[in-house]
Order: structure tokens, then C-alpha cells, then sequence
């Protein structure tokens, strides 16, 4: 059974401190004043309970976005701005904007249908983006780079059942993946492949299935590391025995993946304990993953609105690929009501590792809060209310810059804007 098929409204792809080369043509800095900002996370205050606004870009025309049209929305760090890629339902081309651009351009026409971009550099700072095509039934992925416009690698679906996307950049070049249904029984499996720039365009490598045969798996998501390498994670359905519970668990996989596209060591289990986890989201150090996830409450796609747990897991990462995961710590208060995935960012404290951020459902309003960790995934405070929405149009941080300023891409109607905010205490 394909257990956990997921719709994300809001994509994002961090690319850490290697986003240096901005969209041909694109200016980027929009109109935040940085002289108004934080010159580094040490000028804050230790303990943060709010986010204020700082400055905002708007993002031109999302055509048929207020009758519903927007179908997906991924923006990604560039140099001192953004970049927001997006598609609508029904439309035969993809819309990209970069900060300092006066008018959003096409990357893709032609038949059919495309959705669910998503957006990374590699470690040249060289963009791509891959995204799914629909034309007459059938589906394939595609992988496109500004490097090399004429060339693009495609894949396709051998069965018209969803097709979930992630990009992670490397050394040089991105590592796709995406997820695959198998032959009746179903069991899933999830493939990647490596795509580069040579003199003639993009270099398409060979496809790769990365999880176990015998695993029904989907939803990858891919993540660069330090050093040029990613590790991709994904999503595992089984059932679990009927004399414990007529039900099915979710389970967490993953593997490291080097240069070339080719895992390093063996799939590494990170879940130890039968339970429903998805909503999965990365944060890559030197030596670690910190994975966050939605963990708990009802198995079934429906009925992962609210509830359960947002948990939090350190992964450590070796030469020899995935080393070992630690233990779940659970970052959202006893008794407390989440809704949506969470998103794991850069630290917005002195001293932490990582901030997990969520979205938090308390009678009639929705509250976003955040906690930081210290190295050892141990909260180091209570959770934080960082505002009640609409105060960023239902979107959590897409990312958390170097100056550990929050920045959020809010949709509301046909308008769009990236925000920046600063997240200090009293």
C-alpha cells in the first residue's frame, strides 16, 4: 500500500553558503535596506519569543493564483536575495522570478503540464531546477540548469501513480530524486540520478534505485552535505502485525550519496520505533543531518492535519556514508496540537545547532513556534511562539540566512512577497 502520498503548497531548497552566482540578467538585493540588519547571530539576544518585519520584495504577477490556480511555490537563497520558481494548474510553462527582476520569465513550454518544482545550486553556485511533466497520461521528471539552457535530463514514471521530487546540489552537479511505484503487489521504491554540465550540456548519469528491494518507500528528500556529498531520506510503509494492531507504520531511511550519484555504505535505519512519521524536513552540518518530522496520530493521508508530535533527530554523517541516528527528541509541548510539516533552519540562538520551526493549532488561530537545540538535540529552551499568523501568510521560514534573519514567501490572493524577519526576545 502507497501510504503517505503528501501535497506540499510551499517548497523550499536551501543551499546553505554556496549560493553565489545569481539568474542571468538578475540584480539581486530587492529593497531590504542590510544596514538595518544583525551583523551576525551573536548580536542577538540569547532567548527569542518573537519575529518583527524587516523589509519585503514582492514577487510580480502569480497568474490565476487567486481562483486557486497556484498549484506549487519553491524560493531559494541567491546572493543578498531570493529566487521563487512556481507553477499553476493547467499551465504549459513554468514562472521564475529573481530579486531585481521587474517581470517574472518562462523556463519550459510546450504540451502538457508541469508542477511541483523544486530548486538547488550545486557547489559552483550553478542553478537547476526539476520539476514534473504531464502530457497524455504520462509522467516523467525533468532536471534543467541555467548552465547549459539547450540540455535537460528526463525521466520517466513506468506507472502514472505520483511522482515526489527532490533536488540536493553536490560538487558539482545535483543529485535528483523521486520516487517510483512498483508491480502489483504495490512497493515503492525511490531512484536518483546524478546530472552535471559538460562541453556539449547537461550529463545525464545512470538511474539508481537507492532503497531496499523489499521496502515499499517513497517521499525522498534530498539534502547536500559539506564536501560535495548529499544523503537522500525516505519514507517506508508496512504493515504492522495483526495481533498488535490492525494498522501501518512509517519508518525513516536513509543513505549518503558521493559525487559520482552512487551511495556510500549501507541504508541506515533512523527510526527505532513502530510509529507514524512524515513531513519530513533536513538541516545538513560538518559531521551531521538533523532531520525534523511529524511523528504520531492517525497513519492515513487524511488525518494528518493536527496532532501528533514534532520530533527532532540527530544523523551523523561519516566517510562510510550514514554513521548512526541518535534518539528522537520531541521539540513540541506535551498536549500540543500541530498542524503541517515542520522545517528544520540554521540556529537562531548563540550556542544552538539547529531551530526547528512549526505551525501550531490552537482553537480558532493558527501560532508558529520555534526551539532551538543544542549539539546533542536537546531543547534548550520551552517552544516559542515567534508570531500568530496571518503575520507571514501561513508560511513557516523558508530558510534562516547568516545573520540569522527568518525569511518567508507569503500568497495571498494573486499577490506574493518574500519577508525577512528578525526573531528577538523582549
Amino acid at each position: 500500500m502507497r501510504a503517505f502520498p503528501m501535497i506540499l503548497v510551499l517548497l523550499t531548497s536551501g543551499c546553505g553558503g554556496s549560493c553565489r552566482r545569481p539568474l542571468p540578467g538578475a540584480v539581486d538585493g530587492g529593497d531590504l535596506d542590510p544596514s538595518a540588519l544583525p551583523s551576525a547571530s551573536s548580536d542577538a539576544p540569547p532567548v527569542r519569543t518573537a519575529c518583527r518585519p524587516l523589509g519585503r520584495q514582492p514577487v510580480p504577477s502569480l497568474e490565476h493564483a487567486a481562483d486557486g490556480g497556484l498549484e506549487s511555490l519553491v524560493a531559494a537563497p541567491s546572493d543578498g536575495g531570493v529566487r521563487v520558481l512556481w507553477s499553476t494548474t493547467g499551465s504549459a510553462a513554468l514562472r521564475r522570478w529573481s530579486s531585481g527582476q521587474t517581470a517574472p520569465s518562462s523556463i519550459e513550454s510546450g504540451a502538457g503540464e508541469r508542477s511541483d518544482p523544486v530548486l538547488s545550486t550545486d557547489g559552483r553556485g550553478a542553478f537547476a531546477a526539476a520539476w514534473v511533466s504531464s502530457r497524455m497520461g504520462a509522467r516523467e521528471h525533468v532536471l534543467w540548469t541555467s548552465d547549459a539552457p539547450g540540455g535537460r535530463c528526463t525521466g520517466a514514471e513506468r506507472r502514472d501513480e505520483g511522482l515526489s521530487l527532490s533536488l540536493a546540489g553536490l560538487a558539482s552537479g545535483w543529485l535528483i530524486a523521486w520516487d517510483e511505484e512498483g508491480p502489483a503487489p504495490a512497493a515503492g521504491s525511490v531512484r536518483v540520478q546524478l546530472a552535471s554540465v559538460g562541453p556539449s550540456g547537461v550529463l545525464c548519469g545512470a538511474q539508481r534505485t537507492i532503497s531496499p528491494a523489499a521496502q515499499d518507500a517513497a517521499d525522498p528528500l534530498a539534502v547536500s552535505l559539506p564536501g560535495g556529498r548529499a544523503a537522500v531520506f525516505w519514507l517506508t510503509a508496512r504493515d504492522i502485525d495483526a495481533t498488535e494492531s490492525n494498522d501501518t507504520a512509517t519508518d525513516v531511511w536513509g543513505v549518503a550519496v558521493g559525487p559520482d550519484g552512487a551511495p556510500v555504505g549501507a541504508p541506515l535505519r533512523v527510526t527505532r520505533t513502530v510509529d507514524h512519521h512524515f513531513g519530513l524536513s533536513a538541516l545538513a552540518t560538518q559531521d551531521a543531518v538533523w532531520l525534523g518530522l511529524r511523528g504520531g496520530g492517525p497513519s492515513d493521508s487524511e488525518g494528518r492535519g493536527d496532532g501528533g508530535e514534532v520530533r527532532l533527530v540527530r544523523v551523523d554523517v561519516g566517510p562510510r556514508g550514514l554513521a548512526r541516528a541518535g534518539d528522537m527528541a520531541v521539540v513540541s509541548d506535551e498536549g500540543a496540537n500541530p498542524t503541517g510539516a515542520p522545517r528544520v533552519t540554521r540556529p537562531l540562538t548563540a550556542g544552538a545547532a539547529a531551530e526547528v520551526w512549526w505551525r501550531e493549532r490552537r482553537g480558532e488561530r493558527v501560532e508558529i513556534h520555534h526551539r532551538p537545540v543544542d549539539p546533542g538535540g536537546r531543547p534548550l529552551m520551552p517552544s516559542l511562539p515567534a508570531f500568530i499568523e496571518p503575520a507571514m501568510g501561513a508560511a513557516l521560514p523558508s530558510w534562516v540566512d547568516e545573520r540569522a534573519q527568518a525569511w518567508a514567501v507569503r500568497v495571498e490572493g494573486e499577490r506574493a512577497e518574500v519577508a525577512r524577519f528578525a526573531c528577538g526576545g523582549p
